[in-house]
């Protein structure tokens, strides 16, 4: 396994717990329109194939014609559910600040920069990275498991995408990292987590472990370089 010169992160359900808020936010916009008691089965059916939003329109059987209103809803009460109520998960704050002095972290998300910025304006989640990109930095037709935003979030580390590592929590964010050439850490704890049919080079409980895994590899490859 290569030395690591950039760790890139997944955000949502990786660093910061909001996917019950996505939930919530989903559900109350359904209802709205005339879908009722959704399931966590059937939102998390969708949530897990990285879905977009037509996705849950089609899924749920509400008109595309509800698009435009569908959105303006889901975007106002989410951006207000992520100010208000972002939580770290696992005192990943302390992970990344520990990280952050050892290696350039960067961040890779399909969220909005709209939400991005709702997290950050809550938890100050950009002062960790020195590359920051989200679904309008990347473009719909790029997001998972197309490779083009940890290429793009590579070059801005100036790190080779062979020595970089990319966290995350489902099944998309391992297809993505192995796409662009990178290592890649899943974090298996999460009940959004799918089964892997293609396996990461690392897998952890939760993000509290991430140090301890990436600082023991760094060592055993130093070791081998020495013998």
């Amino acid at each position: 396994m290569p030395m690591i010169s950039a760790i890139l992160f997944d955000l949502d359900g990786t660093l910061v717990d909001t996917v019950p808020l996505y939930e919530k936010n989903y559900k109350e916009c359904l209802r709205h329109f005339g879908v009722e008691d959704v399931s966590s089965e059937d939102f998390f059916a969708v949530f897990n194939t990285n879905a977009q939003l037509f996705d849950y329109l089609d899924y749920f059987k509400v008109s595309r014609e509800h698009e435009p209103a569908f959105r303006k809803m889901r975007d106002q009460n989410f951006v207000r559910l992520l100010s208000r109520d972002s939580q770290w998960l696992h005192h990943a704050d302390q992970i990344l600040a520990d990280l952050e002095s050892r290696f350039p972290l960067g961040l890779v998300t399909g969220a909005r920069r709209i939400y991005v910025d709702a997290i950050d304006s809550r938890l100050g989640i950009r002062r960790h990275f020195k590359s920051v990109l989200t679904v309008d930095d990347i473009g719909i037709e790029h997001r998972k498991p197309d490779p083009y935003g940890l290429l793009k979030a590579c070059a801005e580390l100036q790190a080779p995408p062979p020595q970089c590592l990319y966290v995350g929590d489902l099944l998309c964010d391992v297809q993505v990292a192995r796409a662009a050439g990178m290592m890649s850490c899943l974090i298996t704890q999460s009940s959004y987590t799918m089964d892997p049919s293609i396996p990461p080079d690392f897998c952890i409980e939760n993000i509290s472990q991430l140090s301890s895994a990436v600082l023991s590899s760094q060592s055993a490859k130093r070791e081998d370089m020495e013998i």
